[in-house]
């Protein structure tokens, strides 16, 4: 019987080794990927965030955002929730194909901290009374339709559905590719 030199045990040890380190790695990504995913909106990385920075809340960097643009729509929703998870990659699909990304902005409601929010936007943009009567609750996801610097519209499901939306925004004014 032939001996197996040293050598060759040395450099399968090392194989096995970084074989197993590379293993590790990869489940180490996927569950660091998995957990952003869980933790945040999918819509987060085809829309414009509007975030709390530079000491300013989300509600004061809305507020200045909208300074400069009067006619958009604002989605707000928990990007923890993952009941909705699906809604939103089909609303994704839905965004990219109608070219919506420059007209829809999103806000993670675990990013609002005013716990009048709601109120305070409803109180300054309502266009009328009928639109400040129907607030949203900020627990459900939510579609907020600005035109001229004023809500003109609101669409607030616990669990949105695809053809719902295209509706409301079809009803709106929103032009689609459809």
């Amino acid at each position: 019987m032939k001996k197996i030199p040293l050598k060759n045990y040395i450099i399968y040890s090392i194989i096995v080794l970084v074989t197993f380190a590379i293993s590790i790695y990869i489940v180490m990504l996927f569950n660091r990927s998995k957990e952003y995913y869980e933790n945040n909106s999918v819509l987060a990385d085809v829309l414009y965030e509007i975030l709390p920075k530079n000491n300013l809340s989300v509600s004061d960097n809305l507020n200045n955002y909208l300074l400069e643009n009067s006619n958009l729509i604002i989605y707000i929703s928990s990007g923890k929730d993952k009941d909705i998870k699906e809604f939103e990659n089909s609303f994704k699909s839905y965004i990219i194909e109608n070219n919506l990304k420059n007209d829809i902005i999103y806000i993670d409601s675990n990013d609002i901290k005013k716990s009048n929010f709601i109120e305070d936007l409803f109180n300054n943009y309502a266009s009328n009374d009928v639109i400040l009567s129907n607030k949203p609750t900020i627990k459900y996801p939510t579609l907020i339709i600005f035109k001229n610097g004023k809500i003109i519209n609101v669409y607030n499901e616990k669990i949105p559905n695809l053809y719902s939306v295209k509706i409301f925004l079809m009803t709106n004014g929103v032009e689609i590719n459809d």
